[in-house]
């Protein structure tokens, strides 16, 4: 999951605290388009950014090239009213480039996009092959000529036990905190928690409900929704330390107890 910089801000804002913790949206984006490049040879304008949340990437993305537009999609009506209200204000350059629609991945409209993304672990509520499948398929009718989708995942050893991790961001502290692992189901509950100035743990500010798809898995999933897999990309773990989430193409992720991955896939 990205990390970003620290931050003076202290005011409990759920939304505003997450993006500063848990995601880098001008990084991502930015390795986004670069990734396409090198692929495709050409720049991508067009993004749909599933489960968009608060939209952070899309506006990064919409922001990036006076020609770039992207669409959001979310079935959670509060952080669009969260992101329309304080990122995409009536009249801003960003509103006018990114649609927000409230609605399901699974009932996305076909379109031609460029680039279809599904972040930080998003994809993962998926449970079954069936859905997975269903999920990769709309993903494939919505990509244009030399598309690619992008997502990401978490695995390794590490990933299959309860645990947690603690960050300290300015002034605040960021908790990811893997509640339960089933090795039968390979299901997984989550939670995020921050603890503010004020000294006061604020628990399950986030939760989730995912099942943990191994990459091996992921790929197989891809290429039986006749994706291609044009690329692995590994997180750089000294980008970690450095408070960012840089990512590298590789061939191969072995001898890790934990790692970050993304994927990228077209259609051939």
């Amino acid at each position: 999951m990205a990390r970003t910089r620290s931050t003076k801000r202290t005011r409990y804002d759920r939304y505003a605290i997450y993006e500063l913790a848990v995601q880098d949206p001008e990084l991502t984006m930015k390795n986004l388009a670069e990734s396409y490049r090198r692929l495709r040879r050409r720049d991508a304008r067009t993004l749909r950014e599933d489960f968009c949340g608060t939209g952070a990437n899309s506006e990064a993305w919409a922001m990036r090239h006076p020609d770039n537009r992207a669409v959001g999609i979310d079935l959670d009506p509060e952080p669009l009213a969260w992101a329309k209200a304080r990122r995409f204000a009536p009249g801003t350059e960003a509103a006018k480039r990114v649609q927000l629609i409230k609605g399901s991945v699974l009932d996305a409209r076909r379109g031609s996009f460029d680039v279809v993304a599904a972040l930080n672990f998003s994809w993962l509520v998926f449970k079954t092959r069936e859905d997975v499948l269903a999920y990769f398929g709309r993903v494939r009718s919505s990509l244009a000529k030399n598309g690619v989708f992008c997502l990401d995942l978490y695995g390794g050893p590490d990933s299959q036990r309860a645990t947690e991790d603690h960050s300290r961001m300015g002034k605040f502290s960021y908790y990811w905190e893997q509640k339960s692992w089933d090795a039968v189901s390979a299901e997984t509950k989550c939670a995020i928690h921050f603890r503010l100035a004020d000294g006061k743990k604020r628990r399950d500010v986030f939760t989730y409900d995912w099942r943990l798809w191994t990459l091996a898995e992921t790929l197989d999933l891809l290429r039986e929704a006749r994706f291609e897999i044009l690329e692995v990309q590994d997180e750089i773990s000294e980008s970690v330390a450095r408070g960012t989430a840089v990512y590298k193409p590789v061939t191969r992720i072995t001898d890790s107890e934990s790692y970050v991955a993304n994927v990228l896939a077209g259609v051939p």
